[in-house]
């Protein structure tokens, strides 16, 4: 079985206003962002070790952390990054290419749509992209494929 998450943080960005990272702690101690120096270069970042103090210190007061909720959702897909072009099933986990900064619409559209299509709920979709795709709807992406393929 895979990691577990055990808890969920939203960071505010040093250098891009208004922009919030999501830092998730797994059960065997591991990290991981949303940030690209995570993404692209696997170190630990500026918003992991923001997580890390607000747990040592305990500070609900803290304004540029705010933990959030994991959401356990009943699909049986376990969805991951990759090396790949597209979205690829290997068993029971859905590889989604890694996204280029700075990413098309129509290139994140095309793996929410691929998504859908393996049955993963606009919900989940949402909670991996956060906050990439917040106001997006599953009728639209499914239009906007359909029209622009």
């Amino acid at each position: 079985m895979g990691k577990k998450k055990v808890r969920q943080f939203m960071v505010e960005s040093q250098s891009v206003r208004d922009k919030l990272y999501k830092v998730t702690l797994y059960d065997d101690g591991s990290w991981a962002c949303s940030c690209p120096a995570w993404i692209y270069r696997r170190y630990e970042c500026h918003h992991i070790v923001t997580a890390k103090q607000y747990l040592k210190n305990n500070k609900d007061n803290n304004s540029k952390v705010k933990e959030i909720p994991i959401i356990k959702i009943s699909n049986d897909y376990i969805l991951r990054p990759g090396k790949v072009d597209k979205v690829t099933k290997e068993g029971n986990t859905l590889l989604i290419p890694l996204i280029p900064i700075p990413c098309s619409t129509y290139y994140l559209a095309k793996i929410v749509y691929d998504l859908l299509s393996y049955g993963v709920s606009m919900k989940r979709i949402k909670s991996y992209f956060h906050p990439m795709i917040d106001s997006w709807t599953k009728k639209a992406v499914i239009s906007f494929i359909e029209k622009n393929s």
